[in-house]
């Protein structure tokens, strides 16, 4: 990467999309549940209850593309620039690893998490397919997170913000297909909607991977996708677990006062998710 054009960005310049990218991934968890209030209230406390489980799990890929954000920036600070390639390639692997596990976690265990948030059993059904389908997928958005992070270090703050942009549009146009059944398409309620999510991020993910290569031609090589340095995995984690510490702690807390407001029931729990 050309080094010398990341320092003529000015900090507003960097931070702006930034910033438009955080809100617009709040948005696309929250357009599901909107758009549902139009087909079903049971969906809308379905979806919303899964969601909270799955924030968490989310968060929890914050421990290394923030480790990762932060080990890069300083190797490129410091024109270190094949050492940038390799973390930014460890991370990839590291929190695919790790994703790849909570994926089989959530998809087979949906039911028990959902019996354990003490979900009404006439939503139970809905929430654990929305679960299986989005959780068993959640190492797609650990991918998103990583190269998002990649990216926005090397002063890339355009590319993800524009890619988010992108996949809450397509995920928007699929929910309106599969709640409102236009052009023909089936009414699929929740099961539509986690698909269009799904959907939605696996071709944000592609798009996103294509421009980490294009970004870092002549960085990044094929030897790098098999090696994991003990001393980068060490230093990721050290940097990485304080950082998303917060953001666990929030969302714990959010998915705690969930739990709460499920042994409500149904109609008390929906009207508070809405």
């Amino acid at each position: 990467m050309d080094s010398e054009k990341v320092k003529r960005f000015t900090l507003f310049g960097l931070t702006w999309p930034i910033f438009i990218e955080i809100f617009l991934h709040m948005l696309m968890g929250n357009a599901d549940t909107l758009m549902l209030s139009q087909y079903s209230d049971k969906a809308v406390a379905a979806v919303g209850v899964s969601n909270q489980v799955l924030s968490v799990v989310i968060v929890m890929f914050g421990f290394v593309a923030q480790g990762a954000a932060i080990l890069i920036s300083q190797n490129l600070g410091a024109r270190n620039n094949q050492q940038a390639g390799e973390i930014s390639v460890l991370s990839i692997n590291l929190n695919l690893l790790f994703s790849l596990f909570l994926s089989v976690v959530l998809f087979f265990g949906a039911q028990y998490i959902l019996h354990f948030m003490d979900l009404p059993q006439e939503i139970m059904s809905e929430a654990s397919g929305y679960m299986q389908i989005v959780g068993g997928l959640i190492f797609i958005q650990a991918l998103i997170m990583t190269l998002g992070a990649i990216l926005r270090s090397y002063g890339y703050t355009k590319d993800t913000m524009n890619v988010t942009i992108g996949m809450n549009i397509l995920n928007v146009i699929g929910n309106y297909f599969v709640i409102f059944g236009s052009f023909g398409f089936p009414v699929l309620g929740v099961e539509g909607v986690a698909y269009s999510t799904a959907i939605s991020r696996f071709l944000g993910v592609i798009v996103l991977f294509y421009l980490f290569l294009k970004r870092n031609q002549g960085e990044i090589q094929v030897a790098y996708f098999f090696r994991f340095p003990k001393s980068y995995v060490k230093r990721l984690l050290q940097i990485g677990i304080p950082s998303a510490g917060e953001q666990i702690s929030y969302n714990a807390s959010q998915m705690v006062i969930t739990y709460f407001v499920a042994q409500l029931g149904t109609p008390n729990c929906t009207v508070i998710l809405k």
